[in-house]
C-alpha cells in the first residue's frame, strides 16, 4: 500500500506456505510504473527464495555462540616478542599484574628473566629454547615470578608463534600471562586435605608403596608391579632400581623433589612422571607420598605413598592443550566482563570489566544474586529468573540470554550474559559457575544497519584462489547463471568466454587488479550471460584475504542478481523521460538536494549535475511569490503530517517559466526526528498552459462539439463525438432519427424531446443527462449542453452544443450507491443556518425509509423521533463540540427505525466555516453496524470460549511434563544408585574390617578409644542404610500380596517399634478390616512414617507432654485409612511442593528417599499418601489403600 500511495520501493522479506506445507522464506522487491499523467500502472518486481541463506545464517549463529562457550572470557596480560630485535611489548594489564609501571620494567629478555624465581628460570628458558627450536610444539609453562613488592606471584605462561621468514624461523611471537597464584594456593591446600584422608581412603585400583626411610627399605604391593607389567623378582624393592626405570627428562626434578622432601625441605610430595613398563612404553604415574612417622629431629623416618596411572588422562590434557592453543590467540584479545558466582554461598565475584561496563565502582555494588537481579530491566526480570531456574535445576543445561542492564547514570544497556558450570553437588545441581557479560549495545544497533544491507547484497557467494585460479560457488551462484550445482564451476577463462559480453573484459579486469593490489576496494556492476542465453545483471563485491606473507591469495565475495532491479531501473528512467517525471530527494541536515536524470532535463540542466543546495534551488529556480506557499506546505507536512502535493512554477536554466506537480514525504530516524524529504517532479507545464488557453471555453465544456441545422434537419459531429459512440472518425454524422432510433433508449425520447422543446422556446438552458447505445452496443452516459443563435427575426435556426461522455463517473456514482447499500453506509449533511438535514439514499433505508420517499427532516426532528432518550444526550454534546470547537465527530450510537426496531450506528463528520469563521454546514457518514456488532459479541463469546480450552490443555500438559521430570529422575537416580551401591559398598567393607582391626589392636594394647570408634561403626551402618533405601526405590518389584487384619497387623508393627522415652503413644485402631498388600513393604511404608514423626517431635526439644504420637485406622470413603499424627513441627509452606520429590530434604541428615519410598510403596498398592501440616502444629500423614474384593468381604 504504501509503494503504490507513495511511489516508494517495495522491499519485505517473508515466509510462504508451499502446497506441502513446507516453509520458505522469500525475498521480494519491486518498484512502480507510471504513465504519462503520473498514475501507476502496474508494479515490477522480483521475488527471491532466501531460504538456505536464512538457514545459513541461523547454523553460522549456532556456530559463533558454540564458539563463544569456549572462549572463556579472561583479563590477563599478553605480551609480543620479536626475536630478531630481542624486543618484547607487555600490554598494560602485565605491568599492573605485576605491580610495575612500563618505565620499570624495560621490554628486553634479561631484564624478564632476572625476575624469574632461581628455581624456575632453568625449566623455563630450556622449554622455551626446544620451543624456539622446533623440539616442542608448544609453549606453557608455570613459573613463579617476582613483583615489584618483592612477593613471588605464579604466572602461567602461553606463547604461540605468529611470523616465520623464510628459513622457517620464528619472527613473531604472541603469548598471554596468567596470574594463578590463588589457583596454586587452593591446590595446594587441596592437595594436604587429600593426603590427609589417604591413608583412610585406600580403595582404588592403584599400586601403593610403604619405604622405611631409616633402613632403606621399601615394599612395593602387587598392584605396583603388575601395574608396570614386572614380576617381583625382575623389580627389586630399592630405591635405585625405582629412580633406574624413571624417563630421563623427568629424572632430575623428580629426584631433587624426593630429596627435598626426605629432607624436610618441603612438606609433601606430588609428583607426575614417566616410568618404564616391562615391554619398553612410557607410562606417566602420579605418585603422592604421605609421612607416617618421624625422627627426634623431626625428620620423615617412614612414608606410605601411592602410585596412579595417568596415562590416558595425560593423553587427554595433551589434546586439550593442542586445543586451547589453538584458541589463544583469540582468548587473549577480548575485553568482555566475566563473573564467578557460588552458589552455596549467594556470592559474586565480577571482574572490573563488568564494573567498568556498568559505571559502577565495586565497593557501590554488593556481590549478590538479588544486587544483580535488580538491575536487570523489568520487562526482561521474569524471563532471566525462568532461565536461571531452569538451568540451576538442570532443566536446561545452558545459560545464555539477551537481556538489559541499568547503568550507575539510569540509561540502559543491552547485555549479553552466559554461563558455564564449574562444579555441581551431590545431586547434580549447579554450585559454582564462571559466567561472561558482553556489552552488546553497538551489535543491536548493528543487527538494525544490517537488515537494511542485507536487502542490497548477499545473495551468491563464490571464493576464488588467485594463485591457482581454483574456484568454489555456492549453489544461489549457480542459479543465477542457471546452471546446475552438480556442475564444476567454470575456470576464469570459460567465465570470461561464455558469461561475460567482451566489451566489459577490460573494465572487470582493471578493477580486479586494482583490488588484488590493495588499490582499492572492489565493487563490480557488469552484464552477464546466462546459460540459456538470456541477459542478466550482477553486482560482484568480494573481500581479500592475506596470507603471512601480506601478498593475496584468495578472494572471498558475493555475488548479487541485480537483474531484475536493472531492467526496472531501465523501465522507470524511460516512463520518466516519456512521462516527465523525475525524482528528488532533499537530506534536512546538511540542505543537499539529489536529483534523478529527468529532473535535470526538466531543469534544462546537464544530467550530471551537480544537484544545488536547497537555498540556492529556491534563489535560482523558484520565483519568490511561490517560496512562502512552499515552505508553509512543507513545514505541514513535517510537522503536522499533511499530505505534500502542490503545483508550483518554476524558472528553468534557459530562464522559460514551467510549471511542476511535487509530491513527497517525509523520511524520519528511529527516535521519529525527520532526516530527509523524499518526492517526485511531474513537469505539468503543458497542461497548464494548455488549461490556462481552455479556461474560457470551459465554461460550456469542450468535448464533443455538434450542430443541428433547424432548417435542413442537418446534424453535424465533431470527431470526438464520433469516437463517443464508437463510430470511425471518416464516418458520416447520422441523421435526427437515425441518432435517437440508434443511440438512444425509446425510455428517454420523450424526456430529451421535452427539454429541447423548453430550451427553443427559451423557457429554460439545455443541460441534460441521458444513457446512450454506442455503436458496439455498450452503454454509456453523456451530458449534453447547448446554446442556439437567432436570426433578425429572433427565429431559432441553429442548434449548437457539447456532448461529454461521462459514463465513467456515471458507473462509478451507480457502483458507489450499490456499495453503499450493501455495505449500509450513507452520507448526510446538516445546514447550520437552516437546521435542514439532508441524508442520502441509503441513510432513509437505515431508518426504514425507501429511497423514493419525499422525507424532509430538521435536526430537531431527527433527535425527537429517530434516537433513544438514553443516546440523545452524548449525541447532541457531540454536536455542539463540533459546531464549537470544530473537532470531528467520531460516535457509536442507537437509532429507531420507522418501524420501532433499534439498530447500531456509527456516524463520522466534519464542520465547514464560512470566510469569518462560522460554521455553515456539518457534512457526515452514517454506517449501520448492527450485524458488526453483533458478530464482535459472538467473537467474543468464543474467544473466552477458545481461551479456556487452550488453559485446560497447557494444564494437562504441565501435569504430563512432570510426570516425565519425575520419570528421568528417577532414571537418573537409578543409574546414580547402582552406581554408588558397587562404588562404595567394597570401600565400606574395607572401613568395616579396618575399625575391627583397630577395635581388636586397641584392646590388645589396653587403648581406650572413647566413642569415636561406636561412632564410627553407627556411621559405617547408616551408610549401608542410605544404600539399602537407594536401592529398594530404584528397584521396583512385583508385589507378594498376603490379606491381613489392618488392626492386628498395625498393633504388631508398633509393638516391635521402639518409640523414644519422650514421646507418649496412643492408639485407635477401629478398621475392623482384611486386605491383601505385601506386608513387608507396607511396613517399611508405616516405619519410614513414624521415624519421621518421632525424629521431627526429638528435634524440637518439648517435653513429653507436649510429644504425643496418635496412630489410628479406620474405613471410610471405600477406602482403608492409617493415620499418624504428630504433635512436632510441621512441614516448612516452602518445603511442602518438594517433600516427595527424591534425595530433596530439610535436614542435615539423611538423603532424602524417605516419603518417596512411602509413595512409590502405596501406589504400588493402587493407594496415596496424602499429608496435612500446618507449621508450628504438627502433621497428619494418611496412608490409604483402596478397598478390594477381599477388604470387602471382610466388611460384609
Amino acid at each position: 500500500t504504501r509503494c503504490l500511495k507513495y511511489r516508494t520501493p517495495y522491499d519485505v522479506e517473508y515466509r510462504c506456505v508451499r502446497p506441502n506445507g513446507e516453509i520458505r522464506h522469500c525475498h521480494s522487491q519491486g518498484k512502480v510504473i507510471l504513465d504519462a499523467a503520473g498514475k501507476v500502472i502496474k508494479l515490477v518486481g522480483s521475488i527471491q527464495d532466501i531460504t538456505e541463506r536464512t538457514q545459513a545464517a541461523s547454523a553460522l549463529r549456532e556456530r559463533e555462540e558454540q564458539l563463544q562457550l569456549v572462549i572463556s572470557v579472561n583479563n590477563d596480560g599478553w605480551c609480543e616478542w620479536d626475536p630478531r630485535i630481542n624486543k618484547f611489548y607487555f600490554d598494560p594489564r602485565f605491568y599492573t599484574m605485576a605491580g610495575y609501571e612500563p618505565n620499570e620494567f624495560p621490554g628486553e629478555y634479561v631484564e624478564w628473566s632476572k625476575r624469574v624465581h632461581p628455581q624456575d628460570i632453568e625449566k623455563t628458558e630450556k622449554t622455551f629454547n626446544e620451543f624456539l627450536t622446533g623440539v616442542i610444539a608448544k609453549y606453557d609453562v608455570e613459573f613463579r615470578f617476582k613483583r615489584k613488592d618483592g612477593d613471588w606471584m605464579w604466572i602461567r605462561s602461553r606463547i604461540n608463534i605468529i611470523g616465520r621468514d623464510d628459513n622457517g624461523a620464528p619472527v613473531r611471537l604472541v603469548g598471554t600471562h596468567s596470574d594463578i597464584s590463588e589457583r596454586v594456593r587452593a591446590d595446594e591446600a587441596l592437595r594436604s586435605r587429600e593426603e590427609q584422608l589417604r591413608l583412610v581412603v585406600a580403595v582404588n585400583n592403584d599400586g601403593w608403596y610403604d619405604w622405611d626411610l631409616v633402613a632403606n627399605a621399601i615394599y612395593f604391593d602387587p598392584r605396583y608391579y603388575t601395574m608396570a607389567g614386572y614380576d617381583p623378582d625382575e623389580f627389586p624393592a630399592a630405591y635405585e632400581e625405582w629412580v633406574k626405570r624413571i624417563h630421563p627428562d623427568d629424572l632430575e626434578k623428580t629426584e631433587a623433589t624426593s630429596i627435598a622432601f626426605v629432607r624436610g625441605e618441603i612438606s609433601d610430595f606430588d609428583e607426575e612422571f614417566r616410568f618404564k613398563r616391562k615391554n619398553g612404553e612410557w607410562m606417566w604415574i602420579r605418585s603422592r607420598t604421605n609421612i607416617i612417622s618421624r625422627d627426634d629431629s623431626g625428620l620423615p623416618s617412614r612414608v606410605v605413598g601411592t602410585h596412579t596411572d595417568i596415562t590416558a588422562r595425560k593423553h587427554t590434557e595433551t589434546e586439550l592443550k593442542d586445543r586451547e592453543e589453538q584458541l589463544s590467540l583469540v582468548m587473549s584479545v577480548t575485553n568482555d566482563g566475566w563473573y564467578d558466582w557460588d552458589m552455596t554461598a549467594n556470592s559474586f565475584y565480577f571482574d572490573p570489566r563488568c564494573y567498568e561496563m556498568a559505571g559502577y565502582e565495586p565497593r557501590e555494588f554488593s556481590g549478590t544474586h538479588n544486587e544483580a537481579l535488580k538491575i536487570v530491566h523489568p520487562e526482561d526480570t521474569v524471563v532471566v529468573k525462568q532461565a536461571l531456574e531452569a538451568f540451576m535445576d538442570g532443566t536446561t543445561l545452558t545459560f545464555d540470554m539477551e537481556y538489559r542492564h541499568k547503568r550507575k547514570n539510569g540509561t540502559w544497556m543491552w547485555v549479553r550474559s552466559k554461563i558455564k558450570t564449574i562444579s555441581r553437588d551431590e545431586q547434580g545441581s549447579p554450585i559454582r559457575v564462571i559466567g561472561t557479560m558482553t556489552d552488546i549495545d553497538e551489535k543491536k544497533l548493528a543487527e538494525i544497519n544490517l537488515t537494511e544491507a542485507q536487502r542490497i547484497a548477499h545473495l551468491g557467494f563464490w571464493e576464488l584462489d588467485v594463485s591457482s585460479g581454483e574456484s568454489f560457488w555456492s549453489d544461489e551462484t549457480y542459479r543465477i547463471f542457471r546452471l546446475s550445482p552438480d556442475n564444476p564451476p567454470p575456470t576464469i577463462k570459460d567465465y570470461y568466454r561464455k558469461h561475460i559480453p567482451q566489451s566489459e573484459w577490460e573494465t572487470i579486469d582493471s578493477k580486479m587488479a586494482a583490488h588484488i593490489d590493495g588499490t582499492e576496494p572492489l565493487h563490480i556492476e557488469h552484464t552477464i550471460i546466462r546459460a540459456n542465453g538470456d541477459i542478466g545483471y550482477v553486482v560482484i563485491q568480494p573481500v581479500r584475504r592475506s596470507g603471512p606473507d601480506a601478498d593475496a591469495t584468495k578472494i572471498f565475495g558475493t555475488i548479487l542478481d541485480i537483474t531484475e532491479r536493472k531492467l526496472t531501473e531501465i523501465n522507470l528512467e524511460a516512463a520518466q523521460r516519456i512521462s516527465h517525471l523525475g525524482f528528488w530527494e532533499i537530506d534536512l541536515n546538511s540542505r543537499q538536494l539529489s536529483w534523478s536524470k529527468e529532473t535535470y532535463r526538466i531543469f534544462k540542466l546537464p544530467a550530471d549535475g551537480p544537484a544545488p543546495l536547497l537555498d540556492a534551488y529556491y534563489e535560482k529556480y523558484i520565483p519568490e511569490y511561490e517560496w512562502d506557499k512552499i515552505k508553509a506546505n512543507v513545514d505541514a507536512h513535517i510537522n503536522n503530517n499533511v499530505p505534500f502535493n502542490m503545483d508550483y512554477s518554476i524558472i528553468r536554466a534557459t530562464g522559460e517559466i514551467g510549471y511542476l506537480r511535487v509530491q513527497a514525504e517525509v523520511i524520519r530516524d528511529a527516535e521519529g526526528q525527520p532526516t530527509k524529504l523524499f518526492g517526485t517532479a511531474l513537469d505539468i507545464t503543458e497542461s497548464k498552459l494548455a488549461e490556462l488557453d481552455l479556461k474560457e471555453a470551459q465554461r460550456i465544456t469542450h468535448l464533443g462539439f455538434w450542430t443541428l441545422d433547424l432548417d435542413s434537419r442537418e446534424l453535424t459531429w465533431s470527431e470526438e463525438n464520433l469516437r463517443i459512440y464508437r463510430l470511425p472518425i471518416d464516418s458520416p454524422t447520422p441523421s435526427v432519427k437515425e441518432y435517437f432510433r440508434n443511440h438512444i433508449p425509446d425510455s428517454e425520447w420523450a424526456m430529451i424531446n421535452a427539454k429541447v422543446e423548453s430550451h427553443l422556446n427559451g423557457t429554460e438552458p439545455l443541460n441534460i443527462e441521458y444513457p446512450i447505445i454506442r455503436a458496439n452496443g455498450e452503454m454509456g452516459y453523456v451530458r449534453v449542453q447547448s446554446d442556439y443563435d437567432r436570426d433578425k427575426n429572433r427565429k431559432s435556426n441553429i442548434f449548437f452544443g457539447t456532448t461529454l461522455d461521462i459514463t465513467e463517473s456515471k458507473l462509478a456514482e451507480l457502483d458507489l450507491k450499490e456499495a453503499q447499500r450493501i455495505a449500509h453506509l450513507g452520507f448526510w449533511n446538516l445546514n447550520v443556518t437552516t437546521n435542514e438535514l439532508t441524508v442520502s439514499d441509503e441513510v432513509l433505508r437505515i431508518f426504514g425509509f425507501a429511497p423514493d420517499d419525499n422525507i424532509i427532516l430538521t435536526a430537531d426532528d431527527f433527535f425527537e423521533k429517530f434516537i433513544p432518550s438514553d443516546d440523545k444526550v452524548i449525541v447532541r454534546s457531540s454536536l455542539d463540540v463540533t459546531l464549537n470547537q470544530g473537532k470531528p465527530i467520531d460516535l457509536e450510537y442507537r437509532v429507531i427505525r420507522v418501524t420501532g426496531e433499534i439498530r447500531n450506528v456509527h456516524a463520522r463528520g466534519e464542520v465547514f466555516h464560512d470566510n469569518e469563521g462560522d460554521p455553515i454546514r456539518v457534512f457526515g457518514t452514517l454506517v449501520d453496524i448492527t450485524d458488526k456488532k453483533r458478530i464482535d459479541e459472538e467473537l467474543a463469546q468464543h474467544r473466552y470460549y477458545l481461551e479456556e480450552l487452550v488453559e485446560e490443555r497447557t494444564n494437562e500438559l504441565e501435569v504430563t511434563h512432570q510426570k516425565l521430570v519425575r520419570k528421568e529422575k528417577l532414571a537418573t537416580l537409578g543409574q546414580l544408585a547402582a552406581s554408588v551401591s558397587h562404588e562404595l559398598r567394597n570401600p565400606l567393607g574395607t572401613i568395616g574390617a579396618s575399625l575391627y582391626t583397630i577395635a581388636k589392636t586397641a584392646e590388645k594394647n589396653g587403648l581406650d578409644l572413647g566413642a569415636a570408634l561406636p561412632r564410627a561403626e553407627r556411621n559405617l551402618t547408616r551408610c549401608d542404610k542410605i544404600i539399602d533405601g537407594m536401592l529398594d526405590y530404584t528397584r521396583v518389584q512385583e508385589l507378594e500380596l498376603t490379606d491381613i487384619d489392618i488392626d492386628d497387623w498395625c498393633a504388631y508393627v508398633l509393638d516391635e517399634y521402639s518409640v523414644p522415652e519422650n514421646i507418649s503413644v496412643a492408639r485407635e485402631l477401629h478398621c475392623e478390616t482384611t486386605t491383601a498388600v505385601e506386608p513387608e513393604r507396607l511396613h517399611r511404608a508405616v516405619i519410614n512414617i513414624l521415624n519421621n514423626a518421632c525424629q521431627a517431635m526429638s528435634d524440637n526439644g518439648q517435653c513429653m507432654e507436649d510429644n504425643r504420637l496418635l496412630i489410628r485406622t479406620v474405613e471410610k470413603n471405600a477406602r482403608i485409612e492409617i493415620q499418624i499424627i504428630d504433635t512436632g513441627p510441621g512441614i516448612d509452606d516452602a518445603d511442602f511442593p518438594k517433600i516427595f520429590d527424591p534425595l530433596y530434604s530439610s535436614k542435615t541428615y539423611g538423603v532424602g528417599l524417605g516419603l518417596s519410598i512411602v509413595k512409590q510403596i502405596m501406589e504400588q498398592h493402587d493407594g496415596g499418601i496424602d499429608i496435612a501440616s500446618n507449621d508450628g502444629r504438627g502433621t497428619c500423614v494418611t496412608l490409604w489403600l483402596p478397598i478390594n474384593e477381599v477388604s470387602m468381604r471382610a466388611v460384609k
